[in-house]
């Protein structure tokens, strides 16, 4: 069988399974790779000459386009340079399939260039492993690893989503054609079936019960944001959404660090909830945590990711529109507290703040912004 047999019978893959762009970090022992998905029509290539930044273009395009993205790299350090962008991946919940090339594995390194040991580098950042054997000697070997692969890049995509690694040691020579399919090509699908989460919202007064819902950080979703306003409208309540939520509404709170560290006693207690439903992935504003953490005889519902808020929606719409004085009382606070840091902001000798402030405040509507970690995060709110 020909040594690159293999290479060519797993194109197909990745497509079944959503990916249309490939993000290719140049080299020499992947070069079947490039061959591979440049030559396919159902691929977009896109070549970055540095690793780290090839990760995290293909971390950031996971995110904006909602669907795996495949990183390619080269053998050795190359494939540790991924490691920073695989790690967000793995925390945000994004599906990246990456693919590394490698050099087949010797007893001995023999100080041969471009080597390091590539089996699972990404161990506590991955949802899965599998490394292709460099000699596939049968039809049935290439079929039994090729199921193998196809279950790993559907790990990519079942819940919760995330990386996944695919290590490919491969012998020369590298610079020849690839050989015809010999596999039946798999079709393609509409991806993994979604997982049902059966949720009890809790059962509230919609008139007295004070209901505080935390939008962690998430993806833009207009059906959710749609419900949360609803939901404004039936019942003593409030959506606390950081920008990081990129749930964005003029009803929502999107500064509770400012509110938090502004109330007088009397106001915390105007704004203590009776009822806290969150959903989504962390928050930012340490204070925010620290008033959860506080909060006793409260009752908290963690959803999991994709439960639909329209349950709780149709539990309080009966009870028709409700003048929302918890929300009132947030917002009062909330402006007030804006307009004292604005204040503050415009008075402030340059620095990381006011940069920050400048930047979000002349970018255009309709502008993706990507944030750097920690304090860049904490200003920008």
């Amino acid at each position: 069988m020909h040594h690159l047999q293999h290479i060519t019978d797993l194109g197909p893959l990745f497509a079944t399974v959503g990916a249309r762009h490939i993000i290719i970090a140049p080299g020499s022992r992947n070069a079947p790779l490039i061959q591979l998905f440049t030559s396919d029509s159902r691929y977009t290539c896109h070549s970055h000459v540095d690793e780290r930044s090839a990760g995290y273009v293909a971390l950031g395009m996971a995110r904006q386009l909602g669907e795996p993205v495949v990183v390619v790299t080269t053998s050795g350090t190359a494939v540790l340079n991924l490691s920073p962008a695989i790690a967000e991946a793995f925390q945000q919940r994004v599906p990246l399939l990456v693919v590394t090339a490698d050099r087949p594995r010797e007893i001995l390194t023999q100080f041969n260039n471009q080597v390091t040991d590539q089996r699972a580098p990404y161990f506590n950042y991955s949802k899965g492993f599998f490394e292709f054997p460099a000699e596939v000697r049968s039809q049935a070997e290439l079929e039994a690893g090729i199921r193998s692969v196809e279950q790993l890049l559907r790990e990519a995509l079942r819940f919760p989503e995330g990386p996944v690694h695919l290590n490919l040691p491969l012998t020369e020579p590298l610079y020849e054609q690839l050989p015809g399919s010999i596999l039946p090509e798999k079709k393609d699908e509409d991806g993994m079936e979604p997982t049902s989460q059966t949720v009890s919202f809790p059962v509230i007064d919609p008139a007295h019960t004070r209901v505080m819902i935390l939008g962690g950080m998430g993806k833009k979703d207009r059906e959710v944001q749609e419900a949360l306003e609803k939901i404004l409208i039936h019942c003593q309540s409030v959506v606390v959404a950081e920008n990081i939520s990129n749930l964005v509404s003029g009803h929502f709170v999107s500064c509770p660090e400012l509110v938090l560290s502004g109330v007088s006693e009397g106001e915390r207690k105007a704004i203590t909830p009776d009822v806290v439903i969150a959903f989504g992935l962390q928050m930012v504003s340490k204070r925010m945590k620290l008033f959860v953490q506080s909060l006793e005889e409260v009752s908290l519902l963690d959803l999991p990711e994709g439960t639909p808020l329209t349950g709780f929606l149709e539990g309080i719409k009966g009870s028709g529109r409700t003048i929302n004085s918890y929300w009132r009382k947030w917002k009062e606070i909330e402006d007030r507290e804006t307009d004292r840091a604005a204040s503050y902001i415009q008075k402030a000798p340059f620095s990381n703040l006011t940069a920050v402030a400048r930047i979000l405040q002349s970018a255009p509507s309709h502008t993706v912004i990507h944030l750097g970690n920690s304090a860049t995060v904490r200003n920008s709110q």
